[in-house]
Formats: structure tokens, sequence, C-alpha cells
């Protein structure tokens, strides 16, 4: 039997309906449900029996392509209970710029962007595989072998494929061999051009929205969310919706939407930056992603009078639509508008963000694979415009651990940038078995502590971040194109670092633990720098953003005062990092605005920002206010260093990270833009630091502390100490 793919026409004509997703049960080893012991073992060996089994691409084949068989969605009107199998074939093929020779017809076909989900590969489908005869090459050997692959894959493919005819597809599940590293590898290396030669990108959503009552599929309700959606896109209506109580459902329905999984996929971003066009698909609801992305951006536009619509309907809720920051869809529909300088036909001129840049603020964006937050976003850097450009720290290496990719990735962004901002920033995905912070000193170090990890970031790991702000913003903030920086603690100074390689065991006896010894992290970074203070007296952190009378105390202010005409300068402008709004110096009303909020205080002599913040009557200037120290403050701790013990006014005054302790040294660090909190710790023969995070010091933060060191510093800075920092 012989079969030929190239002619077929691969647009689907219909769109399939939905798979719901096997219901879990308890499973057997690989995902096999348990009944009976012997039936499941069996039953695991049949499966791995009939297995598909990859071929290693030739010399001149790039990439697979799947072809998907026409078939017929479940239709119980039509008496279709379930729908057809899905059968499909694997044809290996070159990219254009590869090929010796243009072929006569390219081959066309979409690419498939999904969210791969927490399920087990356990629905089947069926891979023809093909192989010519010893007597007649022309006559080939048709075989049916069986690929398991998970429930919102099969769903997605069983609506994609066509009715009539063939579609072909790329499908990263199916068309890459996921357990060959180095083919996964070069594959990696390959996806800008995979992305911008497929005629389109399918994204897929899910198969609908689910009915609360009875758990199943809601098509009406799917249908009438992109009706609404529809709507949004005509001002006019635009206007009326959002003041229209009876559409608060609706607008509920599409926030919902934006939350979708699919949003936190850290590929899509590039997926969809090199997208020629693509569509979003919602069971059997389909759109262009360009009308979606519009539907969000007006969305942004109107949030406040949204939020106030969704307000009125559930008076419960304090906050229906939360941070707009933790909404993955808004971050994405930002993102792919702003990485690229295009021609009029859609041809990329110029890419204009860093891999650093990429790295620190696509935050809100995972990967089934961690080492995937760096090589996912490779081929969209401007400072990396091919993913195997050849540095052998950031091409794609899926034999590398996290920790090493983690320090490799730290050292190319610090030679880069001339910056050691990126040892502030909280961008590391946490191993998923990471269940401890990095602090917990006396456990088995393996990341180093100058790795921040995302946990810390504001809104936290991308799977709590629609649950409300974790922290405070990050400091630093992200580098930008113009090279301006938020502050300037060690003035315009290099780095003098170096980063070493350095796995051994080593006794502490500072921290006590159950075990003898600790394993230090797999890199060593050797950064210089000065000690401006010891931390002497810290705060609680400030959870939910409330600064207590202790603070207010720390930061000078006489709690006793009842006619308080003035905040102390140190006090007004910590609470704010002493910057506004997009990172702009902090207006002078800024002490106007705290001034009134401090004579709103609580019984307790507490300054409850949320309170205020909620409460209808707060004047708008210091709901500003409060936000912007809601955004500095939460979740750190307030601090006051030793000084001199007979001179109050020499001690600084500041924030610290939530983790520091008393003790901790405030430093600063050659190159880095903010002061750090270090821990010192002490072996019978060895010293070296733990790097707490970043902190703002009062009166420390535009190089102030570069006139207190014996000499102007001069690189390579050997007259300034140099911490060891695991």
């Amino acid at each position: 039997m012989k079969r030929s793919h190239e002619d077929d026409d691969d647009v689907p004509d219909k769109r399939a309906e939905h798979v719901l997703p096997v219901k879990k049960k308890r499973k057997f080893q690989d995902g096999t449900p348990v009944s009976n012991p012997r039936e499941a073992l069996q039953r695991v060996i049949k499966k791995v029996a009939g297995r598909y089994q990859f071929q290693s691409l030739g010399p001149d084949e790039d990439i697979r392509v799947l072809v998907l068989e026409p078939g017929f969605r479940a239709d119980v009107t039509q008496g279709r209970e379930k729908a057809d199998p899905v059968i499909c074939t694997l044809i290996p093929r070159a990219l254009p710029s590869t090929q010796a020779a243009p072929s006569k017809k390219p081959l066309r076909y979409e690419a498939l962007s999904y969210y791969w989900g927490q399920d087990d590969d356990d629905v089947p489908i069926t891979i023809m595989v093909y192989k010519p005869t010893r007597a007649r090459p022309s006559i080939f050997d048709i075989t049916q072998k069986t690929f398991w692959i998970r429930p919102n894959l099969h769903a997605a493919l069983v609506e994609l494929r066509s009715t009539k005819k063939p579609v072909h597809l790329w499908v990263d599940a199916l068309c890459i061999n996921q357990k060959d590293d180095v083919e996964k590898a070069a594959q990696v290396s390959r996806m800008n051009e995979i992305y911008s030669e497929a005629s389109n990108i399918c994204i897929w959503l899910g198969v609908g929205e689910m009915d609360p009552e009875t758990s199943q599929v809601n098509p009406d309700g799917t249908k009438s969310t992109f009706e609404f959606i529809r709507d949004m896109l005509s001002l006019k209506r635009l206007d009326r919706l959002i003041t229209d109580p009876t559409s608060a459902g609706r607008w509920l329905a599409f926030v919902e939407l934006m939350r979708n999984r699919w949003f936190s996929r850290r590929w899509v971003v590039q997926e969809l930056a090199l997208a020629k066009q693509a569509t979003v698909h919602y069971g059997q609801q389909v759109m262009q992603w360009s009308d979606f992305a519009d539907a969000v951006a007006l969305f942004v536009t109107k949030h406040d009078q949204i939020n106030r619509l969704l307000k009125n309907y559930n008076p419960t809720d304090p906050d229906p639509i939360g941070d707009m920051r933790a909404l993955g869809a808004n971050t994405l529909a930002e993102a792919t508008s702003n990485l690229f300088r295009k021609s009029k036909d859609g041809a990329i001129q110029e890419r204009l963000l860093s891999l650093e840049t990429l790295v620190s603020t696509l935050l809100a964006f995972e990967a089934t694979n961690p080492l995937d937050t760096v090589y996912a976003v490779l081929s969209i850097a401007n400072d990396t415009p091919y993913s195997n450009a050849g540095d052998p720290r950031i091409v794609p290496n899926y034999d590398k651990s996290l920790a090493e990719l983690c320090s490799d990735f730290i050292d190319y962004c610090v030679e880069k940038s001339e910056s050691l901002d990126i040892i502030c920033r909280h961008w590391a995905p946490v191993p998923k078995d990471q269940k401890q912070p990095l602090l917990t000193l006396h456990a088995e170090l393996v990341m180093p502590t100058w790795v921040s990890s995302i946990a810390g970031s504001a809104f936290g790991a991308p799977e709590v971040a629609l649950q409300g702000r974790s922290n405070g913003d990050s400091l630093v903030g992200v580098p930008s194109r113009q090279h301006r920086k938020n502050y300037n603690a060690s003035g315009n100074l290099k780095p003098a670092f170096k980063i070493e390689r350095q796995v051994k065991v080593t006794p502490t006896d500072q921290k006590p633990s159950p075990l003898d010894s600790a394993k230090c992290p797999t890199a060593l970074l050797f950064a210089r720098g000065l000690r401006l203070d010891t931390i002497g007296k810290l705060s609680p952190r400030a959870a939910q953003g409330m600064i207590l009378q202790e603070v207010l105390e720390m930061g000078g202010l006489n709690a006793d005062d009842d006619d308080l005409k003035k905040v102390p300068d140190s006090l007004w402008r910590t609470l704010v990092a002493d910057r506004g709004p997009n990172d702009t110096n902090a207006p002078s009303w800024y002490h106007r605005a705290c001034l009134e909020c401090l004579a709103q205080v609580t019984q307790n002599g507490d300054l409850s920002t949320g309170a205020l913040i909620e409460n209808t009557s707060t004047a708008s200037t210091m709901v500003t206010f409060l936000k912007r120290v809601q955004q500095v403050v939460w979740n750190r701790k307030f601090l006051l260093s030793k000084g001199p013990e007979d001179d109050e006014e020499e001690k600084l005054f500041g924030l610290a990270p939530t983790h520091a302790q008393e003790g901790d040294l405030i430093c600063v660090l050659f190159g880095c833009s903010v002061p750090v909190i270090l821990r010192e710790m002490r072996s019978e023969d060895d010293c070296y630091y733990y790097f707490i995070g970043e902190s703002y010091i009062h009166g420390m933060m535009d190089g102030e502390a570069l006139t207190l060191g014996k000499s102007p510093p001069e690189f390579p800075y050997h007259d300034y100490q140099e911490f060891k920092i695991r």
C-alpha cells in the first residue's frame, strides 16, 4: 500500500468536539489503574510491547511533521457516543534553511501550542509506520503502533483534525523524541525556524468552560464567552459592557479564561512571537489571536471600572480581578508586542530585549523542564539571536543540572551587562522536589544562595501567582534597553567577580544539624565590595503590607506626638524606597500623603495599608501612595544597623529580605546597584558568606558608600574585601 502526504490539504475544515479527560484512579507503576494486580501487570506489558519507537532523523531531515488522519468527534445527535480513534503518521522533513534545493511544493503545517498538564500519558493514539518492502521498494508494509499521550493533547488532536482531509501539525510531544536529550537539544535550537515556518499557530486552551454543577463541559457557555469577547472589540459596546450589571458574569468568565494554565507556559512567548499568525481554540470556538490580544489590552485599560462592576456584583470579594501583572494573558499580550521591531509584512527586523531581560521579566510563565526557563527564550533575545550561537554557557544542553545552568546563566549575564544585579532578581525555577527555601541552611545545599528563586518574586512561582502578591517588588528592577538603573549604590563601577565550580563537603559549626556536614553549592561566587555595617535590629516582616508601630518608631517617628506635622525623611522615603510610579523619583507630595495616612493608624498604632486602601472614604492620592508602599514593603523586614554605640543618628535605616537575621552584614558589592545583605559563616579552616538578598538602605542608594573607603575604588579593587559567596 502506498501513501503520499505531499498533496493533502492540511487546513482543517471543521473543529472536532471535546473529549473529556480520563478520570483518575489509583495507579499501578506507569499509570495503569489498579483493580487486579495480574491484569494490571499484563496491561503494562501490552502497553510497552506495542509502543511506537522513534527512528533517528537522517542527515537531510530536520524535523518530524504529524499527519493527522480524518475523524469525527463524539456527537450523540448523530449516533456517535465516542470520538473516532486518533490515527496519524510521522513524516521527517527538512526545513527551508537546510534544503539543498527548494522543494517544488513546501510542506505546509500548523504548530500546536498547548498546556501539557500534570496528568499521566495514559491516552492511546495510533501511529502508522510505513516501511518499504525488500522485494519491491514502492510497496510499503504498514504497521500500527501505539503512542501514549496526555488527555489535554488528545482532546486537542480530536478537535483540530478534519472530517475529510489529513491535517499537518507540528506537536512537540509527538514530533520530538522527548527521551533523547541530544535530539531534544537540537530541536530546541531550531524552534525559531519551526515556528517561523508554520502557516499558523493553533493555541489550544482546553475543552471549554465547565459547568460547576455537573462538572461537564458547557459548550453554550464557551460560545457565549467568545461572543462576549467579540462584543468587547466594538468600542461603543465596550463602554456599555463595563457599566452593565448583567454583563458581570461574562466579565468573570473572561477573567477566568485569562487565568487559563496555557498562559503560564514559558514556551508560548516564543511560539507567539515568531508566529506568522495564530488562532485561539477553546472547545469548538475559534478566534484570531490578534483579536484576543486586543480584548486583553482593552480589558487592562478599563481595569478599574470593571473591578468596580464586579465588586458590586459580589461585595464579598474585595479584589475579583487581582493584580494584572499576575495574569499571564496580560503579560503575554504585552511581551509579544514589545519583543521585536517588525516590517510591514511582519518580518522581524530587530530583536529588542536581552536574554537577561526576558528571563527576569517573564516570571508568569513556567516550564515543565526547569532548564527551559532559559532555553525557551533563547531564540527571541537580541544578544542570542540564534540559540545555537555557540556560547557553551547557554547553548541548550539537557545533560546539565539546574544548578549548573543557573550559575552559567548568571556568569553570562554579568559578563554581558557588566552588572551584578542579576543575583538580586528572583528568577530561578524551584525544582519540583525543593520543598524548603534555599536558606534552610542546615539542609544539604545544591543551588548557590546567589541564585535567587522565583518564589521570592513579587507574585511568587507561576502556580501561586494568581493568589495575589507574595513579596515586594524587586529593588533592582529589570534591565532596560537604555541601561538605566533604579539606583546606583556602587556608582558606575563594574564588577570584579569570578564564578568557580566546586563541590565538596565541609563541616559547619554555625548551624546545628542532624547531619554531620552540609554540602556546598555547585558553584562559588567571588565578588569584591565593602561592608557598611551590621544589622542590629530587625522588625517582624511586613505581612500583607502592615506597618507596625515599632517600625514607625525605628524610622524616627515619635508615637506620643499627638500633633504630627512632619514625617522623618528616612521613614517616608524608605516606605516607598524613595521611588514613585515607574521607578521615577519619589514625588514630594508622598510626604503629605504619608502624614495623612499616619493620622489614621489603628488603635495599636499600626498603619494598615490594606484597610485604608479598601476604605472607600480614603482619598485617591492616599490610595496611590499606599499601593506604592505595599509594592515596596510587602513581606520585607525593616532594619536598624548597629552603628556607633554613642550615636543613634549614624545608624542606618532601611529594608531587608524576609530571611535576614540580626548580625547579618550590610554590604555594597561593586557592580551591584543596591546594597545587599550577606551572612558570614565560619568553619575551622574557611570563611564564606551566604547571599540573603537585596536591601534598601536610606542614604546609601546613590554611591554614598564609596566615599567611606580609604581610597577611590579602582578596578580590580585589590584594596577592598573579596567575598566568597556560596
